[in-house]
Protein backbone atom coordinates (compact mmCIF):
# COMPACT_ATOMS: atom_id res chain seq x y z
CA UNK A 1 0.00 0.00 0.00
CA UNK A 2 1.42 3.38 -1.02
CA UNK A 3 1.73 6.49 1.15
CA UNK A 4 -1.29 8.06 -0.53
CA UNK A 5 -3.44 4.99 0.17
CA UNK A 6 -2.30 4.95 3.79
CA UNK A 7 -3.16 8.65 4.18
CA UNK A 8 -6.61 8.10 2.66
CA UNK A 9 -7.20 5.14 4.98
CA UNK A 10 -6.05 7.20 7.97
CA UNK A 11 -8.36 10.09 7.04
CA UNK A 12 -11.22 7.67 6.53
CA UNK A 13 -10.61 6.26 9.99
CA UNK A 14 -10.55 9.76 11.52
CA UNK A 15 -13.74 10.73 9.73
CA UNK A 16 -15.41 7.53 10.88
CA UNK A 17 -14.39 8.22 14.48
CA UNK A 18 -15.61 11.81 14.23
CA UNK A 19 -18.87 10.57 12.80
CA UNK A 20 -19.31 8.11 15.65
CA UNK A 21 -18.55 10.85 18.18
CA UNK A 22 -21.07 13.15 16.49
CA UNK A 23 -23.74 10.46 16.58
CA UNK A 24 -22.98 9.77 20.24
CA UNK A 25 -23.22 13.47 21.09
CA UNK A 26 -26.55 13.74 19.28
CA UNK A 27 -27.93 10.62 20.98
CA UNK A 28 -26.84 11.75 24.44
CA UNK A 29 -27.80 15.39 24.21
CA UNK A 30 -31.04 15.31 22.28
CA UNK A 31 -33.82 16.61 24.60
CA UNK A 32 -35.73 13.33 24.35
CA UNK A 33 -32.70 11.06 24.28
CA UNK A 34 -33.13 7.96 26.51
CA UNK A 35 -29.47 8.19 27.49
CA UNK A 36 -29.81 11.84 28.42
CA UNK A 37 -32.97 11.09 30.37
CA UNK A 38 -31.28 8.24 32.23
CA UNK A 39 -28.20 10.36 32.95
CA UNK A 40 -30.38 13.17 34.31
CA UNK A 41 -32.29 10.67 36.46
CA UNK A 42 -29.03 9.22 37.77
CA UNK A 43 -27.76 12.69 38.71
CA UNK A 44 -31.06 13.50 40.40
CA UNK A 45 -30.98 10.23 42.36
CA UNK A 46 -27.40 10.85 43.46
CA UNK A 47 -28.24 14.39 44.61
CA UNK A 48 -31.36 13.11 46.36
CA UNK A 49 -29.35 10.53 48.30
CA UNK A 50 -27.03 13.25 49.57
CA UNK A 51 -29.94 15.47 50.61
CA UNK A 52 -31.75 12.63 52.38
CA UNK A 53 -28.62 11.67 54.31
CA UNK A 54 -28.19 15.29 55.37
CA UNK A 55 -31.80 15.73 56.56
CA UNK A 56 -32.81 12.21 57.59
CA UNK A 57 -32.84 12.76 61.35
CA UNK A 58 -35.16 15.75 61.06
CA UNK A 59 -37.22 13.99 58.42
CA UNK A 60 -37.82 10.88 60.50
CA UNK A 61 -38.18 12.50 63.91
CA UNK A 62 -41.43 14.42 63.60
CA UNK A 63 -43.26 12.97 60.64
CA UNK A 64 -46.90 12.12 61.30
CA UNK A 65 -47.46 8.38 61.44
CA UNK A 66 -49.96 6.78 59.10
CA UNK A 67 -49.72 3.64 61.20
CA UNK A 68 -50.12 3.42 64.96
CA UNK A 69 -46.94 1.48 65.73
CA UNK A 70 -43.59 3.22 65.99
CA UNK A 71 -41.66 0.52 64.18
CA UNK A 72 -37.96 0.73 63.43
CA UNK A 73 -37.26 -2.01 60.88
CA UNK A 74 -37.76 0.33 57.93
CA UNK A 75 -39.36 3.67 57.26
CA UNK A 76 -40.91 5.42 54.28
CA UNK A 77 -41.90 9.06 54.46
CA UNK A 78 -44.25 10.63 51.95
CA UNK A 79 -44.58 14.30 51.10
CA UNK A 80 -48.17 14.59 49.93
CA UNK A 81 -51.06 16.83 49.00
CA UNK A 82 -54.63 15.83 49.76
CA UNK A 83 -55.94 17.11 46.42
CA UNK A 84 -53.27 15.26 44.46
CA UNK A 85 -54.81 12.36 42.47
CA UNK A 86 -51.47 10.53 42.28
CA UNK A 87 -51.17 10.74 46.07
CA UNK A 88 -54.67 9.32 46.40
CA UNK A 89 -53.89 6.43 44.08
CA UNK A 90 -50.61 5.73 45.87
CA UNK A 91 -52.32 5.81 49.27
CA UNK A 92 -54.32 2.68 48.44
CA UNK A 93 -51.05 0.83 47.81
CA UNK A 94 -49.55 2.24 51.02
CA UNK A 95 -52.46 0.81 52.96
CA UNK A 96 -51.79 -2.61 51.41
CA UNK A 97 -48.11 -2.31 52.35
CA UNK A 98 -49.00 -1.38 55.95
CA UNK A 99 -51.20 -4.45 56.16
CA UNK A 100 -48.67 -6.85 54.68
CA UNK A 101 -45.61 -5.31 56.40
CA UNK A 102 -46.69 -4.18 59.89
CA UNK A 103 -43.05 -3.82 60.92
CA UNK A 104 -42.59 -0.88 58.53
CA UNK A 105 -43.24 2.68 59.65
CA UNK A 106 -45.01 4.95 57.17
CA UNK A 107 -44.54 8.66 57.84
CA UNK A 108 -46.22 11.63 56.22
CA UNK A 109 -45.25 15.25 55.63
CA UNK A 110 -47.59 17.90 54.29
CA UNK A 111 -46.70 19.60 51.02
CA UNK A 112 -49.86 21.24 49.63
CA UNK A 113 -49.42 22.58 46.10
CA UNK A 114 -51.59 25.62 46.69
CA UNK A 115 -51.09 27.09 43.22
CA UNK A 116 -53.10 24.25 41.67
CA UNK A 117 -54.92 22.77 44.69
CA UNK A 118 -56.79 25.54 46.55
CA UNK A 119 -58.23 23.30 49.30
CA UNK A 120 -55.07 21.32 50.01
CA UNK A 121 -53.69 23.67 52.66
CA UNK A 122 -56.93 23.66 54.68
CA UNK A 123 -57.02 19.86 54.43
CA UNK A 124 -53.44 19.69 55.72
CA UNK A 125 -54.42 21.85 58.70
CA UNK A 126 -57.37 19.55 59.38
CA UNK A 127 -55.02 16.55 59.44
CA UNK A 128 -52.54 18.37 61.69
CA UNK A 129 -55.28 19.22 64.17
CA UNK A 130 -56.52 15.63 64.17
CA UNK A 131 -52.95 14.53 64.90
CA UNK A 132 -53.03 16.75 68.02
CA UNK A 133 -55.67 14.37 69.38
CA UNK A 134 -54.12 11.15 68.13
CA UNK A 135 -56.47 10.70 65.18
CA UNK A 136 -54.20 11.49 62.27
CA UNK A 137 -54.30 8.07 60.55
CA UNK A 138 -58.10 8.07 60.59
CA UNK A 139 -58.53 11.58 59.19
CA UNK A 140 -55.69 11.07 56.74
CA UNK A 141 -57.45 8.04 55.26
CA UNK A 142 -60.76 9.90 55.06
CA UNK A 143 -59.15 12.77 53.16
CA UNK A 144 -57.68 10.38 50.60
CA UNK A 145 -60.72 8.13 50.57
CA UNK A 146 -63.17 10.81 49.42
CA UNK A 147 -63.30 14.12 47.57
CA UNK A 148 -66.55 15.37 49.13
CA UNK A 149 -64.65 17.56 51.59
CA UNK A 150 -63.42 19.69 48.70
CA UNK A 151 -66.99 20.80 48.08
CA UNK A 152 -68.25 21.03 51.65
CA UNK A 153 -65.19 22.16 53.59
CA UNK A 154 -66.92 20.69 56.64
CA UNK A 155 -63.86 19.82 58.69
CA UNK A 156 -65.87 19.29 61.88
CA UNK A 157 -68.01 16.57 60.30
CA UNK A 158 -64.88 14.91 58.94
CA UNK A 159 -63.26 15.07 62.39
CA UNK A 160 -66.33 13.46 63.94
CA UNK A 161 -66.08 10.58 61.47
CA UNK A 162 -62.37 10.23 62.32
CA UNK A 163 -63.17 9.92 66.02
CA UNK A 164 -61.72 13.25 67.19
CA UNK A 165 -63.04 13.58 70.75
CA UNK A 166 -62.65 17.28 71.58
CA UNK A 167 -64.26 18.98 68.60
CA UNK A 168 -64.14 22.43 70.18
CA UNK A 169 -60.36 22.19 70.61
CA UNK A 170 -60.11 20.79 67.10
CA UNK A 171 -61.94 23.77 65.63
CA UNK A 172 -59.76 26.20 67.61
CA UNK A 173 -56.72 24.45 66.16
CA UNK A 174 -57.87 24.97 62.57
CA UNK A 175 -56.19 28.10 61.26
CA UNK A 176 -54.17 28.54 64.47
CA UNK A 177 -50.57 29.71 64.56
CA UNK A 178 -49.48 26.34 65.92
CA UNK A 179 -51.01 24.47 62.99
CA UNK A 180 -49.51 27.00 60.59
CA UNK A 181 -46.04 26.55 62.09
CA UNK A 182 -46.26 22.80 61.75
CA UNK A 183 -47.27 23.12 58.11
CA UNK A 184 -44.44 25.59 57.45
CA UNK A 185 -41.99 23.16 59.04
CA UNK A 186 -43.03 20.41 56.64
CA UNK A 187 -42.89 22.75 53.67
CA UNK A 188 -39.42 24.05 54.57
CA UNK A 189 -38.08 20.53 54.97
CA UNK A 190 -39.63 19.55 51.65
CA UNK A 191 -37.96 22.53 49.98
CA UNK A 192 -34.62 21.61 51.54
CA UNK A 193 -35.00 18.10 50.09
CA UNK A 194 -35.83 19.46 46.65
CA UNK A 195 -39.50 18.42 46.67
CA UNK A 196 -41.35 20.01 43.76
CA UNK A 197 -44.09 17.45 43.09
CA UNK A 198 -46.34 15.11 45.02
CA UNK A 199 -46.17 12.43 46.03
CA UNK A 200 -42.47 12.23 46.80
CA UNK A 201 -41.35 9.27 48.90
CA UNK A 202 -38.16 9.09 50.93
CA UNK A 203 -36.33 6.28 52.64
CA UNK A 204 -33.02 6.54 54.47
CA UNK A 205 -30.85 6.26 51.37
CA UNK A 206 -32.86 7.93 48.64
CA UNK A 207 -36.32 8.49 47.28
CA UNK A 208 -38.94 8.13 44.59
CA UNK A 209 -40.85 10.93 42.89
CA UNK A 210 -44.41 10.41 41.66
CA UNK A 211 -47.07 7.72 41.83
CA UNK A 212 -45.88 4.48 43.42
CA UNK A 213 -47.57 1.10 43.22
CA UNK A 214 -47.13 -1.66 45.79
CA UNK A 215 -44.14 -3.18 44.01
CA UNK A 216 -42.31 0.15 43.92
CA UNK A 217 -43.08 0.81 47.58
CA UNK A 218 -41.73 -2.60 48.53
CA UNK A 219 -38.53 -1.78 46.64
CA UNK A 220 -38.17 1.34 48.80
CA UNK A 221 -38.66 -0.77 51.91
CA UNK A 222 -35.98 -3.22 50.80
CA UNK A 223 -33.65 -0.32 50.05
CA UNK A 224 -34.09 1.05 53.57
CA UNK A 225 -33.21 -2.15 55.42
Amino acid sequence: MGRKDKQETSWSGHLLNLGLVAVLVIVVFLPESPLRTRFAAWRAEARLSVLVEEHWQALAATSARMDTVDASAAMIIEFGDYECPFCRDSHAHLEDVMESHPEVTIGFRHYPLTAIHPKAEAAASAAICAEEQGRFPQLHSLLYGSTEWRDTGDWRALAERAGVSDLAAYERCLGSEAAGRRLEEDMRLGDALGVTATPTFFYQFGGHVGYADEEQLLELIEGSR
